[in-house]
């Protein structure tokens, strides 16, 4: 793997000499059977300064109400929404679509000024790992639209491993997940981007963001080259691999609900297997001392709300799903075949690759 180190300083970046009062961030989440994941979600971007977190739950079959309702018993800027009603009542229209334009009309409406929507495997991270979220909208001149790039965390080997070490290993990625100002006339929230007629769209260092389709959702041309910027967002597509396979198989259970074969499960197909040792990587370090504080700040963040019982619970579940994925694949149908060999490309947990090789047996393919 060819690792390049990065400059810490970004070309376009303005530093601000004043403060303001007026920036209030709201950051808001769909979320889905990620109770193990949201305490380090939620802490992480109090952390950096976002004033309100917003969390939409729907269709969970976990614990996450029961960890949700003990952070907000300490924590009064965590607000959590069961979205199973409007799940059910979308009628035709993408929940996810449906869910950002109401939490905008609602953010609004409750005075916060800027919005960023990101998944609970997503985190917006300040490259020197100081800097809060207002401080770096400051910088930037409190601007209309930014959208910042995906950063990959690699080599992530330990099981419900804590998403920052003293060295990084980051594949950087083109496509974006983007911060916007309330006062905007915005006519559609995409998952990555908004339409808008009257803002400016510009990346983390300032320069300007060209995308001409309209959901904008990703860097092309010369923009996709370069170092990390000075705001990034950290994506744990991975995490370790037995974690991996888990997230796969996150239909099992709502299929299952529905009464039909656990075999017939449906995968999540939006991979493209682990990452081998063959991609061009960034690494990006982090002070000792700075990773020692924001270690301790989540540690007394789990006493604080109680988590440490919930947080097992929860971890016992995507274990288990784990588990359930193992013993699916060998009865799974033929047609799976390509799907398996591209979402299970690089795993190399033996259970898994066992349960694969029977699956081919069963199915009369060569190993």
């Amino acid at each position: 793997m060819l690792l390049k180190k990065l400059p810490v300083v970004g070309k376009y970046f303005k530093s601000s000499s004043s403060k303001s009062s007026k920036i209030k961030v709201k950051l808001a989440a769909i979320a889905k059977d990620e109770a193990a994941y949201l305490p380090e979600w939620i802490h992480h971007h109090l952390y950096f300064g976002f004033d309100e977190i917003e969390i939409y739950v729907n269709n969970t079959t976990d614990n996450s109400f029961q960890i949700l309702d003990e952070i907000q018993k300490k924590e009064s800027t965590v607000k959590v929404i069961n979205a199973d009603p409007l799940f059910e009542k979308k009628e035709g229209g993408v929940f996810q679509h449906i869910a950002y334009s109401e939490i905008l009309k609602n953010s609004t409406k409750e005075g916060f000024t800027y919005l960023l929507f990101l998944d609970i495997d997503e985190f917006w991270v300040p490259l020197d790992f100081s800097t809060s979220i207002e401080d770096c909208l400051l910088g930037l001149n409190s601007p209309d639209i930014v959208s910042f790039e995906w950063a990959l965390k690699h080599n992530e080997n330990n099981l419900f491993g804590r998403p920052f070490d003293i060295s990084n290993t980051l594949l950087k990625h083109q496509l974006v997940k983007t911060i916007f100002s309330t006062s905007l006339t915005v006519s559609t929230v995409f998952p990555h981007n908004i339409s808008c007629d009257n803002g400016e769209y510009i990346l983390a260092d300032g320069s300007p963001f060209y995308d001409d389709r309209e959901h904008k959702c990703s860097v092309s041309g010369d923009q996709k080259f370069g170092d990390i910027k000075d705001y990034y967002i950290l994506h744990r597509i991975y995490r370790s691999p037995i974690e991996y396979v888990s997230i796969l198989g996150r239909g099992m259970r709502e299929i299952e609900s529905e009464h039909r074969s656990n075999a017939e499960f449906e995968l999540k197909t939006n991979r493209g297997g682990y990452p081998g040792s063959d991609k061009e990587c960034i690494s990006v370090d982090i002070s000792a001392e700075l990773i020692e504080k924001y270690n301790e700040s989540y540690s007394l963040f789990l006493v604080k709300c109680n988590l440490a019982e919930k947080i097992e619970i929860a971890q016992q579940f995507v274990t288990q799903r784990y588990e359930d994925v193992v013993r699916a694949i060998p009865d799974l149908s033929s047609e799976h075949k390509d799907t398996l060999d591209r979402i299970l490309l690089n795993v190399n947990e033996s259970a898994v690759k066992e349960a694969f090789d029977s699956f081919l047996v069963s199915n009369n393919f060569k190993k």
